[in-house]
C-alpha cells in the first residue's frame, strides 16, 4: 500500500478543498496527526480519481514507477481507439513503450527516448482527442480499480 500525510500533501501545495475533505473524514488534521500515512486507497474513496493520482507525487516512499505503470496501462487500455482511427500512426504504441522502459531501465538514454516518443505520441493524441469524450465515465471507474490494484487497496 502506498501512503501520503497532511505534511507531505501541503508541502506539495494539495487543493484546499480535497485537503479540507480529507481532513474532516479523517477527523481533522490535529487529531489525526500530519505525518500519520493515510492509505491512498482512502484518498481514492473520499477524494477521488484525479487526487489519488495527484496523492501519488507526494507519497511516503517512492512511487513514480507506480505513476509510470499507471500511464502505460491507462494508454494501453484505450489504445484501441487510436489505432482503429490511425491503424499506421505507431506513435503512441512507441511512447508506452519507452515509459515502460523506464520502469527497468533508469538510464539516461531510456529517458531521453520516452521524452521524444511521448512528445511524438501528445501529437498524435490531440489529432484523435474527440474519440475520448464518449467513454469517460467508464473509464474512469476502469482507472479508479487499475489504481487501487497497483496501490494494494481494497
Amino acid at each position: 500500500m502506498l501512503y501520503t500525510t497532511f505534511a507531505k500533501a501541503k508541502e506539495d501545495n494539495a487543493c484546499t478543498g480535497s485537503y479540507k475533505k480529507m481532513a474532516k473524514y479523517l477527523g481533522g488534521v490535529r487529531k489525526y496527526g500530519e505525518d500519520k500515512p493515510i492509505p491512498l486507497d482512502e484518498v481514492l474513496k473520499v477524494c477521488g480519481l484525479q487526487d489519488a493520482i495527484w496523492s501519488l507525487g507526494c507519497t511516503t516512499e517512492p512511487s513514480e514507477d507506480i505513476l509510470i505503470e499507471f500511464a502505460c496501462r491507462c494508454a494501453e487500455h484505450v489504445l484501441h481507439i487510436f489505432e482503429d482511427k490511425y491503424p499506421d500512426d505507431k506513435r503512441p504504441r512507441q511512447a508506452i513503450e519507452a515509459a515502460k522502459l523506464c520502469i527497468t531501465d533508469k538510464s539516461t538514454t531510456a529517458w531521453a527516448a520516452a521524452g521524444t516518443a511521448a512528445w511524438a505520441a501528445r501529437t498524435a493524441a490531440w489529432a484523435a482527442r474527440t474519440a475520448a469524450g464518449a467513454a469517460w465515465a467508464a473509464e474512469t471507474e476502469w482507472q479508479s480499480q487499475t489504481l487501487l490494484e497497483l496501490i494494494g487497496g481494497k
